[in-house]
């Protein structure tokens, strides 16, 4: 039930959708992680080297 008037909301407009929030630490992990991480950092936690 709970849901249905969560999805009413929404089409209504009256509830926007909230995404998880992600820590900008958990996101720099990630990115370490995949090979994505820019490399701007002055030190970085994960070891990651800048170029």
């Amino acid at each position: 039930m709970k849901n249905l008037i969560h999805k009413i909301l929404k089409q209504m407009g009256l509830k926007k959708e909230t995404k998880p929030k992600v820590s900008k630490e958990e996101m720099c992990r990630k990115a370490v992680a995949s090979g994505a991480c820019p490399k701007v950092c002055e030190k970085c936690a994960w070891g990651a080297k800048r170029n």
